[in-house]
Parts: structure tokens; sequence; C-alpha cells
């Protein structure tokens, strides 16, 4: 396989963008990469503002109700992972 899958500019300022990652990442140069790191440094700013704010009512019930979601999708995952060893425990014991 060639070793050439990614090219980085020399002498200029260079960032990744987030991509696929099944597939060679681009590299931004120059003014793009600039633009890039000044956007993502905005970015961290505007978060690490947001995150010093007190929730909201709002923001609570977001979060709530993500919680339940994440929550219930746990618990099939848990069953799911109970069942298969229920299985596995069957097989082995069927065997004995």
């Amino acid at each position: 396989m060639e070793n050439n899958l990614f090219n980085f500019a020399a002498d200029e300022p260079t960032a990744l963008a987030y991509t696929d990652f099944s597939m060679p990442a681009p590299v931004l140069s120059g003014e793009a990469a600039e633009e890039f790191i000044k956007n993502m440094e905005e970015v961290e700013k505007r978060v690490e503002e947001n995150s010093k704010k007190p929730k909201t009512k709002e923001d609570l019930r977001k979060e709530l109700e993500f919680k339940k979601v994440l929550y219930e999708y746990e618990e099939r995952e848990l069953n799911n992972l109970k069942n298969e060893i229920n299985n596995l425990e069957e097989l082995l014991n069927a065997d004995a």
C-alpha cells in the first residue's frame, strides 16, 4: 500500500477536518487552516461560557428526556446481553 495517502503542506499552517474515518482525512492548509482553527477556538470559547451558565428549566427538560431515552436503550442492551448469556448457558448445559 502506498504511503502517500496524506499530503501535508510544509511551510503553511495545517488543520485536519473531521470526516468519514473510512477514507483518508482531508488536510486544510494556509488560510483555510487558519479559518478552521479560528472557528474551533470560538466554538470552544462558547462551549466553556455556556457550561458556566445555570441550566434553564427547558435545558433540564431536554436533559431529562435524553436520559430517559438513553436509559431505555441501555436497559434493552442489558436485556439482550442477559438473553445471550442464558442462551449460551443452555447450549453448554445441553452438551453436558
